[in-house]
């Protein structure tokens, strides 16, 4: 069975997401994603939750 990076093993994350570029897009993203996807990422991924309240003010 080929490998499918949609069921998201961590490892797909750390080697395709660029995390400046998620940092800088994630006050707009936040408004995208349900609050369970928000908060889940915000409290494992360092800086998304302290840039989305400084994008908010």
């Amino acid at each position: 069975m080929p490998h499918r990076p949609e069921h998201g093993l961590y490892e797909d994350y750390v080697r395709y997401l660029d995390g400046d570029l998620l940092a800088c897009s994630w006050p707009r993203l936040q408004k995208m994603v349900g609050r369970g996807i928000r908060t889940a990422w915000e409290e494992i991924i360092p800086g998304l939750y302290t840039n989305s309240n400084e994008a908010a003010a």
